[in-house]
């Protein structure tokens, strides 16, 4: 009498496999989605709030230096060094 090998998987083994993946991708890949976007959210209001503060502090010099508090039009005017890659005529 052979007797067989039984090595591998079968394939209801294997399509049970793929479809517990698939049900956990499709529950995990829209949380995902969503952290980033809350990353995301969170950073840009970072940035929003630290050019207040710096806009602040920019019209507190203009008050000591000329008595009055002034904001420059473009915010990008009160620094020292433009970011890199930032072009004023740009529209």
């Amino acid at each position: 009498m052979i007797k067989l090998k039984n090595n591998g998987f079968t394939l209801i083994e294997l399509i049970i496999v793929t479809i517990i993946l698939a049900i956990l991708a499709a529950v995990a890949i829209p949380k995902y989605l969503k952290s980033v976007t809350q990353v995301e959210e969170a950073i840009e209001n970072k940035i929003i709030s630290n050019i207040t503060i710096g806009l602040e502090n920019y019209a507190m010099e203009q008050m000591m230096l000329n008595g009055r508090r002034t904001w420059p039009t473009n915010p990008f005017d009160a620094l020292d060094t433009p970011p890199i890659g930032y072009d004023p005529d740009y529209v």
